[in-house]
């Protein structure tokens, strides 16, 4: 079923642009914050190289990492707080968020979850 998906991006009739993107030389702005150890710069470059595909400019207009091992509780919190605020400077169209595994367990109420704290800001 994906490849029948990217098969109707890639050859059109499945999407169609929006009015602000009908100039194919408007950049969509990507934004990505990295809360996890992993490396993340070439998933970024496969998706500019996606958008390229469907006929999309692509810049990544801000980069941020954070590290979490010394940060907890309230403290964790306005970090990440402060961090997505920097991130947002200038408005990105897309936002990716690298998340650590052990998000994935954490409560998914306000008290918890990175993922739900920045979903909210």
């Amino acid at each position: 079923m994906r490849g029948k998906i990217l098969q109707g991006l890639s050859t059109g009739g499945v999407y169609r642009r929006h009015n602000e993107y009908s100039d194919e030389s408007r950049s969509i702005r990507i934004a990505a914050l990295k809360l996890c150890d992993l490396r993340v710069n070439s998933f970024l470059e496969e998706t500019r190289k996606r958008l390229k595909q469907y006929k999309f400019a692509s810049d990544i207009v801000n980069k941020k990492a954070l590290e979490l091992q010394n940060l907890a509780g309230a403290s964790l919190r306005a970090e990440v707080e402060q961090t997505v605020n920097e991130l947002i400077v200038v408005p990105p169209n897309i936002v990716l968020v690298f998340l650590p595994t052990s998000d994935r367990t954490a409560d998914c109420d306000e008290s918890g979850s990175l993922y739900y704290q920045i979903y909210s800001q």
